[in-house]
């Protein structure tokens, strides 16, 4: 594929411009641009890569050597982009066009409008043409990726293709593995490989972190203590239903006698004389006072934590749970960790092995044990927590907390019995009292009287007794059943964790062995590549460079190029400025030539820094390809009047950029044919 044609409208300094380039023909291959410094060369550059790859473009512009701040947005690279003369009404407009040998190909047209203060708005249209015979046909713009990716050059090799050939060469200032380790990633697509590795291993990361780690034994003792709790409350509501009844005939006995004993003028029928009714209203006087202290106590004491939300207490009391296994298991793996390597120097020092084992064996026997070691305290323990959050409390304090709480457990039916303990002693005391003047002189027949006091007492300790069990039953189902709904609720909670873990977890599995099998085709990749790769380059600089000593350049498995010498010695190739350039645009021309990708080579500021021999050595190497397309943007002085005598034979078209000052910083540019004064613009 070539490049056919180059409209630039209201980009940078073109207001208006066509370039037509002719397809290459009788061993002529070269296009030649000429322009002095800020007459536009670098803005043609550009305006290919935004036509191209539109906002990708700005990820491999700094790659291909042009000068872009890291920090500018797609947005503002427009924005400068706008032509200062332009009427904001006009969108700025790039089109290009690459056909094969047949004219057959696609054309491209960018479209991005602006607002009256000349910021892009944000809106961008892109229109994709399929080219047969000389016409286009609109096909969706969509397909733009797979078309540069099956007929062109995909986004991550362009930089091998268009780029600066004079700042290209800080490549190879930089350390040699870094450079080429960073051209052989883009040219194998390893970049993107990584790139989807990462996402995969974020992916994972997120999602455990997402998800909790339920254990199944967990599960099953929770379902074992729900059996278990569900059993107790059956008979605790068996033996609550018993006590009641129990307590409703002793009610009714107690109901009989008291009836009796005041058919026969007694009180309530506890009390026999004035002197014994004087000492029961005292004693319960006494009783008064001290249930109600009792009552304060307990109000005061217990009741105010139960204030609190049940489930603030209980994720305070599970967080605390938690923290204290996390302390624990911290203490453990700080007390592990020690031994280990003395442990491995034990182990190692012992040498009655038979045969001795070779330094390899003795590498992965480390690398076993200290995996096996590691596996004693990881991963950490299932009810463990992410972040303790709680310490600023020693462990004897947090101890101190689930001890408060539990004493401080209290029912509402412990409350109302405190509270009725009250209210009937008080009853008891006003009926006493009224009664008091009604004994006087009643007491005549004690021995009746008496007896029947006796079975009243016998029925109030049966009575108590009753109250007593009941309660304490009522107080262990209110407790079991409390207890029973938070296990059922952290079951369900665990149990929908299981399930919903299920899928992620085999979505988790299979995410790592992708990312794995990513791994080990990144390496399989570089052994494919790297043989091809080395010599390619070794050809390539040996046609640039006029130093004969070197033999060639390899590429070990970790990208690491050495140069070696006739003598088989490897040589400590100090490169110059123009070296560094030579060595560059070899690493970029062998990948592009071993691409398979059907692209010119675009290349602004060709010849840079590079003497004469070294200029002659690389534009016979871009000449010599007679079917390649190659596009030149030079200054005048860069490639003058006899260097363009030479190339003339090889030269397809020419255009010069000429510069018009508009004022106030704004220049126009527009291309005319020739090259610096050579009308003769087409062979």
């Amino acid at each position: 594929m070539r490049i056919a044609t180059l409209e630039l409208m209201n980009f940078k300094s073109y207001r208006s411009q066509r370039f037509d380039f002719p397809p290459p023909r009788n061993n002529r291959n070269l296009i030649l641009i000429g322009g002095l410094n800020g007459y536009g060369k670098t803005s043609f550059l550009e305006a290919v890569y935004l036509c191209l790859y539109g906002s990708e473009s700005m990820r491999y512009l700094g790659r291909a050597g042009l000068k872009i701040d890291r920090n500018e947005t797609y947005s503002k690279f427009l924005s400068k982009s706008f032509n200062f003369n332009a009427d904001t009404d006009s969108p700025m407009q790039l089109s290009i066009e690459f056909v094969d040998d047949d004219y057959e190909g696609y054309s491209i047209t960018r479209s991005w409008f602006f607002d009256r203060n000349r910021k892009w708005n944000g809106d961008e249209e892109t229109r994709l043409y399929k080219v047969e015979n000389g016409t286009k046909k609109v096909i969706p713009s969509d397909q733009l990726p797979q078309i540069l990716d099956e007929n062109f050059v995909i986004p991550n090799l362009a930089p091998f293709f268009f780029f600066d050939g004079e700042e290209v060469k800080s490549l190879a200032s930089k350390d040699r593995v870094e450079q080429v380790k960073l051209a052989i990633d883009n040219f194998l697509g390893i970049v993107t490989l990584k790139e989807l590795q990462n996402r995969l291993r974020d992916y994972q990361y997120h999602r455990r972190r997402e998800i909790s780690q339920v254990d199944e034994t967990h599960l099953s003792n929770l379902v074992g203590k729900i059996q278990s709790l569900e059993k107790n409350i059956s008979e605790l509501e068996s033996q609550k239903k018993e006590l009641e009844e129990q307590k409703e005939v002793i009610d009714q006995e107690y109901q009989k006698i008291q009836e009796r004993m005041l058919t026969i003028g007694g009180t309530d029928g506890s009390i026999t004389s004035i002197k014994n009714l004087a000492t029961e209203i005292n004693d319960h006087q006494q009783k008064l006072q001290k249930a109600r202290e009792d009552l304060i106590e307990l109000i005061s004491s217990k009741l105010s934590i139960h204030l609190i939300s049940r489930k603030t207490v209980t994720d305070f009391l599970d967080q605390v749970s938690k923290e204290q296994v996390t302390r624990r298991w911290h203490q453990d793996c700080i007390a592990l960790k020690p031994q280990r390597e003395k442990f491995l120097q034990s182990f190692f020092s012992h040498d009655s092995y038979s045969p001795p084992l070779s330094d390899n064996q003795k590498s992965q026997l480390s690398d076993a044990i200290n995996s096996a070691w590691e596996s004693l305290f990881s991963p950490p323990p299932a009810n463990c927590t992410e972040k303790c959050i709680h310490n600023y409390l020693s462990d004897e304090c947090l101890n101190q907390i689930h001890s408060m709480y539990n004493n401080s457990y209290i029912t509402i039916n412990e409350i109302h019995s405190r509270f009725l303990d009250v209210e009937v002693i008080a009853k008891r005391l006003e009926a006493w009292h009224k009664q008091m003047a009604k004994l006087e002189g009643l007491d005549h027949s004690g021995e009746l009287v008496e007896r029947i006091k006796r079975q009243m007492d016998e029925i109030k300790v049966k009575s108590e007794d009753c109250i007593t069990n009941l309660d304490r039953t009522r107080n262990k189902l209110t407790s079991d059943n409390a207890e029973l709904e938070n296990i059922k609720t952290e079951f369900a909670r665990e149990n929908k964790r299981f399930l919903d873990n299920a899928p992620t977890n085999y979505l988790l599995h299979t995410a790592d062995k992708i990312s794995n099998f990513i791994g080990r085709l990144i390496d399989e990749l570089y052994k494919l590549k790297i043989n091809q790769i080395s010599e390619e380059i070794t050809h390539v600089f040996k046609e640039l460079s006029h130093k004969h000593q070197i033999d060639r350049i390899s590429l070990e498995s970790d990208a690491t190029a050495r140069i070696w010498a006739k003598d088989g010695q490897e040589l400590d190739f100090d490169k110059s400025a123009g070296e560094s350039q030579l060595f560059a645009t070899a690493l970029l021309s062998a990948l592009a030539s071993i691409s398979g990708a059907d692209a010119p080579l675009i290349v602004d500021t060709p010849l840079g820094r590079l003497d004469s021999l070294h200029r002659k050595n690389i534009l016979n190497f871009w000449t010599q390809d007679h079917s390649r397309q190659v596009i030149l943007l030079s200054q005048d002085e860069e490639i003058d009047v006899e260097q363009y005598q030479k190339l003339k034979p090889h030269i397809l078209k020419a255009y010069t950029l000429k510069h018009i000052d508009m004022g106030t910083g704004a220049g126009q540019t527009t291309a005319h044919p020739g090259y610096f004064g050579d009308s003769n613009d087409e062979a």
